[in-house]
């Protein structure tokens, strides 16, 4: 064991087991009994050992709210902060009770309605009720952007990892705002990152790329079939532990969310390169992409994504 300098005993990465991160294992290395979680000195180094290790799915819930930034890694007053958090819930309930509704707060509402049936990610018929509260309470947050279709998705991955309605509600919200795709910036910000998307594929794949391109007479707004792709991927995912690896190694890669989730698109594309290249129309690459639901695994898409950002790096290194 090493010490921080702090009187915090840290044990070295490679003594620790290859084995899923618990709470228990990120407290031992980097954080004190009846203290915080992780020490603020050591949170890059623990992130570091998520990403070589993953996350224990019991951990999960706790690691999360870290992660997403909800809770700060090395608080000590955890309860203080949802006690808080649970006054603000209650007095979005408040709101949404209230008879003054805007037009589009009204029409968000009831395009919630009518996607929480079918929500992907949900099995038990109780998280229906928690779904419904946790997005028409997010709605009717001012600071909030509103409500878009597909949200019910990734609040309802939210509400089964999490376990507990507020802390679902407040690391969708986090979700959402760190994601970036529903900002007051859309669709610029999105079409910037599907360009980002095009440079990756002209790198590594060139032939793919002008395939797709075709189907577009020489243009690159077929990238706009991946505007929603972070939705897709939730949908497409073939399980639940699919879904949240991928956000996993989106939160804790070292190049950031918003470049790893790029890396993830391309190679997303790349691993459908077989059949994406013999599509010679949009109409028929449209309904190849939709009907792509439950073929995601996360395993193989987070290697590939890897690798595209190590070739990326390797060459950037050598300029």
């Amino acid at each position: 064991m090493k010490c921080c300098g702090c009187g915090t005993k840290v044990q070295p990465h490679e003594d620790l087991p290859h084995v899923p991160v618990t709470v228990r294992g990120l407290r031992d290395a980097f954080g004190s009994d009846g203290g915080p979680l992780v020490m603020l000195d050591h949170v890059g180094s623990a992130v570091k050992l998520l990403r070589a290790r993953g996350i224990a799915v019991e951990a999960r819930a706790i690691v999360w709210t870290r992660l997403l930034g909800v809770v700060p890694w090395d608080t000590q007053h955890e309860q203080t902060i949802w006690k808080e958090q649970g006054e603000r819930y209650a007095g979005l309930q408040n709101r949404l009770e209230s008879a003054e509704r805007g037009e589009q707060l009204q029409k968000d509402l009831r395009t919630i309605e009518n996607d929480i049936p079918r929500t992907f990610k949900l099995v038990e018929s109780n998280q229906s009720d928690v779904l419904e509260r946790v997005l028409k309470r997010f709605a009717c947050e001012e600071t909030n952007v509103g409500y878009f279709q597909g949200m019910n998705d990734l609040a309802g991955v939210m509400i089964r990892v999490m376990g507990d309605e507020l802390k679902a509600f407040c690391c969708f919200e986090a979700l959402v705002n760190l994601m970036g795709h529903f900002t007051t910036s859309f669709p610029s910000d999105i079409w910037r990152r599907m360009e980002e998307v095009v440079l990756i594929l002209e790198k590594t794949e060139p032939e793919l790329l002008a395939s797709l391109m075709k189907c577009m007479d020489g243009s690159s707004e077929w990238v706009w079939l991946l505007s929603g792709a972070m939705l897709a991927m939730v949908r497409e995912s073939a399980t639940l532990e699919d879904v949240a690896s991928l956000w996993e190694a989106s939160l804790t890669a070292s190049c950031g969310w918003h470049r790893y989730q790029v890396a993830l698109l391309a190679s997303f594309v790349g691993r459908h390169k077989a059949d994406l290249i013999q599509m010679e129309e949009l109409p028929e690459l449209v309904q190849f992409v939709n009907g792509m639901r439950g073929t995601v695994k996360a395993r193989g898409l987070i290697a590939r994504a890897d690798r595209i950002l190590h070739l990326l790096e390797n060459e950037s290194n050598e300029l």
